[in-house]
């Protein structure tokens, strides 16, 4: 997921500021709102768990980034069209992403002995941490060889496939 999210991160910010034409101003708004979103999935996080299973939950909040990050690769028209699309991806998408990694970060914890716990967390930072850097080379690369919006089209489309082998190994079971 860190690498599809790491070809996202290389370039958001460079697709937001030249494709779109957002000025820096704007720019910082629509982070802002990607933090109120993520504050926003905190808040829902412990209500979601208590009405979805943790496979559907993870399920749901990859296929809703996933869409969102399609959702501003693909839209055109004008201006405005192009903002509301942006805005809606960061308040939508960092509240989705928020409440998955709180799951999954309570069920590892959960799951995982007292003496383990150091240990196990570390590897949960250290791959994701690695996958992303190795995202952020190949995105850049990608969007060198194809462009930013084909870039970010194909990293979406990284986690629809991710999404579907969390409900293929997850969901199906539960």
């Amino acid at each position: 997921m860190a690498l599809f999210g790491g070809m996202i991160g290389a370039l958001y910010v460079l697709y937001v500021l030249t494709d779109v034409g957002v000025s820096p101003l704007l720019l910082g708004l629509l982070t802002a709102v990607g933090g109120a979103g993520a504050i926003g999935g905190a808040i829902l996080s412990s209500h979601v768990s208590k009405y979805a299973d943790f496979p559907v939950i993870v399920f749901a909040c990859i296929l809703i980034g996933a869409f969102g990050i399609l959702l501003i690769a693909t839209v055109s028209g004008s201006y405005a069209l192009m903002f509301a699309a942006l805005f809606i991806q960061q308040l939508v998408g960092d509240t989705a992403m928020t409440v998955m990694s709180i799951q999954m970060i309570t069920k590892q914890q959960a799951q995982t002995p007292n003496e383990l716990l150091g240990r196990v967390s570390s590897i949960f930072i250290v791959l994701p941490s690695t996958s992303n850097v190795v995202g952020l080379l190949i995105g850049g690369a990608f969007a060198a060889i194809i462009g930013l919006r084909e870039t970010l089209t194909i990293a979406s489309l990284g986690f629809i496939l991710l999404a579907v082998f969390v409900y293929i190994f997850m969901v199906r079971k539960t």
